[in-house]
């Protein structure tokens, strides 16, 4: 009986260990499944164009995961598309200091950035008399800056008054505003006091005169409270103190064993010559400058120079990425270091660490159409030779056992991994060696390349193809696995070839330039998913139903669908989407999807007139349905009681839904599955 007893007992732990472990899980999944739904709802929101409600999805979502880089640039295009320039830009850069990998964010940072500066140069001189003092003022304008950018304290921090000022020569009286005073007020001289109450504000600083002037006369401060046992944190911005040139750097500030660090983070875009400080003071204390994060330059196009200085023992490091941080700074000419520094060296105008193992960053204006390599070099940062216009040849010294030149460019051996190439070669047709099966961001930055073979990578991402203006031709081959253009990229000029040789292709995103024939995909058999932009071209969508292994299927921008019955050839498919430019053809038989058993997500945008929801019943495994129409004539909604599996409901209609008697149904549903999330006809 004791035996017994003590198996049972066992048994009982056994069983509540597996319900401790299954319940986070289950609710990972959870959270995981209602991202995803979200971030879907804003992308249909935006293609809507209601762009405030996607604003609100993505802030849900980025209340879901604060790291979540697609909800950042999703609600900085609908803010964007609103003409909320400065709200666009905030969020973006937020986001880039959130998320791992921010290369689309900073790439329509600095997108939104270069229209508003050609905007403000493009803009005509009033035609009446200027009088000289307002052109001396205009000239002298130095850009608002606040001392503090992000700050962090606790509910119940011991220091609550934080005091902001605006850095640099100014003699003007400035508008200061909170967005939430019950989180943190400020007075009308900037002083900041935290409440004991968790949540986010936004302290905002600009001057009458220069509320409608947007960039450069206007800043802001985030203030965190927050209930965590988090240190609390500061980012400060200062003045490098360059008597000829004001520039400003923005820096974290840590605390460490031996007190205080400062490390210079992204957050401005810099020009000119930078004169990095070997230290800033703060509250009194002498802080030194010791870490430059992994992005702080990039994308400052106009940098000529940068000189570090004796205390920085850390540039470009991070725990998952550790990318050259004057990656795409197009401009710069020359790199020094403070012949004092203990951590990093200048060779031949390179930067690299002081032992000559890891080569960080060549700039990219650098004279010169041939570098090498040494022997000694075990790492090369990423975007190390980004856009490096002058280069013709990269070559590695003989005895490197890590990396090798192939026609000039540069190979990881132990990856397998095209790293880099010159933008300055002068060829127009490139081939990927065989043995590389991948390829790194922004290789081609900047080429003259119009036609890029590379049959043996792996995973082929139009980051790898940033900057290539010239690009025309990309062949893929039987290596690759997964294709991924942004259907939503403006870039309807690029074929993409080599489809009979694409046996292993599992993934395909790509918007379908002018030439591309669909019918070549009748050749990817092993294809798993297909999203598509069809690009206002009339199509016959029938070679899609040869596609047997298919089981997610996105396709918008289609004219004239008059066919769908190929859909019930594709039995494992399990998410299906369509947006069409004009609505589907009337003729349509919406029946056919009834054969779609496994389908989880359908989601149609582009219904023309929809009377009978019969069909859905047939979906067995349906769990989100969206319909999207011009006119709704539906009387019964009572085969939404028969999907057991319903997660969530959206029928929406441009004209408005009257049925009494439907609406009613509506309601029943609701009260019968209260468990289900529910849109119709909102």
């Amino acid at each position: 009986m004791d035996k017994r007893k003590k198996r049972s007992v066992m048994a009982a732990i056994i069983v509540v260990l597996i319900v401790l472990v299954t319940i986070p899980v289950i609710r990972m999944q959870s959270g995981g499944k209602k991202l995803d739904d979200l971030l879907k709802l804003g992308e249909k929101y935006l293609e809507d164009m209601q762009y405030e409600s996607a604003i609100a999805v993505f802030d849900e979502a980025i209340a879901i995961e604060p790291k979540c880089a697609e909800a950042y640039l999703g609600k900085a295009k609908a803010q964007y598309a609103l003409e909320l320039y400065q709200d666009a830009i905030e969020t973006l850069r937020t986001g880039i200091e959130q998320v791992e990998d921010p290369t689309e964010l900073e790439a329509f940072l600095r997108q939104i950035l270069d229209e508003l500066s050609a905007k403000n140069e493009g803009e005509p001189e009033p035609e009446e008399e200027i009088r000289e003092s307002e052109v001396i003022a205009e000239e002298v304008h130095a850009p608002i800056k606040l001392n503090y950018k992000q700050i962090t304290r606790r509910i119940d921090t011991e220091d609550p008054e934080i005091q902001l000022e605006v850095l640099g020569d100014h003699d003007e009286k400035y508008i200061w505003e909170s967005s939430d005073p019950e989180c943190a007020t400020v007075s009308d001289t900037g002083l900041v006091t935290c409440q004991p109450v968790a949540g986010y504000s936004y302290i905002s600083v600009t001057t009458e005169e220069g509320k409608d002037k947007g960039e450069g006369y206007y800043d802001y401060c985030e203030i965190y409270i927050t209930t965590d046992e988090q240190s609390e944190s500061v980012r400060v911005a200062i003045d490098d103190g360059n008597d000829n040139q004001k520039q400003y750097l923005v820096v974290k500030l840590s605390e460490t064993e031996d007190g205080q660090m400062a490390e210079i983070i992204h957050d401005v875009y810099y020009s000119g010559d930078i004169l990095i400080p070997e230290q800033l003071t703060y509250h009194d204390e002498t802080i030194p400058i010791t870490n430059i994060s992994y992005n702080a330059f990039s994308w400052s196009y106009e940098m000529k120079s940068v000189f570090i200085p004796a205390f920085v023992e850390s540039i470009g490091e991070s725990e998952y990425y550790s990318p050259n941080p004057f990656g795409y700074c197009l401009n710069l000419e020359e790199i020094r270091v403070d012949e004092e520094n203990t951590s990093f060296q200048v060779a031949d105008g390179v930067l690299y660490s002081k032992d000559g193992k890891k080569l960080i960053a060549y700039p990219a204006a650098k004279a010169g159409q041939s570098y090498t390599v040494p022997q000694e070099v075990e790492m090369i940062f990423p975007n190390a030779f980004t856009g490096c216009k002058n280069l013709e040849t990269i070559l590695v010294e003989e005895g490197n056992p890590f990396y090798e030149s192939v026609e000039g460019a540069l190979v990881d051996k132990r990856a397998g991994e095209l790293i880099a190439y010159p933008a300055g070669n002068k060829r127009i047709r490139y081939t990927v060696p065989e043995n590389v099966t991948t390829v790194a961001e922004g290789v081609f930055y900047g080429s003259c390349l119009e036609d890029i073979v590379c049959r043996s990578v792996e995973y082929v991402y139009f980051s790898q193809f940033l900057g290539c203006e010239k690009l025309k031709r990309i062949e893929c081959g039987q290596g690759t696995r997964l294709i991924d253009i942004p259907i939503y990229e403006d870039i309807h000029n690029i074929e993409l070839a080599g489809f009979e040789a694409m046996q292993n292709l599992e993934d395909l995103t790509i918007p379908l330039c002018e030439t591309q024939d669909i019918n070549d995909f009748a050749h990817l058999q092993g294809l798993k998913r297909l999203s598509m932009n069809a690009n206002e071209r009339v199509l016959d969508l029938k070679v899609l139903g040869t596609l047997k292994s298919l089981t997610d299927l996105q396709i918008i921008g289609m004219d004239h669908v008059k066919d769908i019955s190929w859909l019930s050839d594709l039995e494992y498919l399990e998410s299906v989407y369509f947006n069409v430019q004009e609505y589907l053809d009337e003729s349509i038989d919406f029946n056919v999807l009834k054969e779609l058993k496994n389908v989880e997500r359908l989601d149609i945008w582009g219904i023309g007139t929809l009377s009978d929801i019969s069909w859905l019943s047939g979906m067995e495994n349906l769990r989100n349905v969206s319909l999207y129409m011009e006119r709704a004539e539906i009387e019964d909604l009572s085969p939404l009681l028969e999907l057991d599996n319903l997660y969530s409901v959206s029928f929406s209609s441009q004209e408005s839904m009257e049925n009494e008697e439907i609406m009613i149904q509506a309601e029943h549903i609701k009260a019968e599955k209260p468990e289900v999330s529910f849109y119709i006809f909102e």
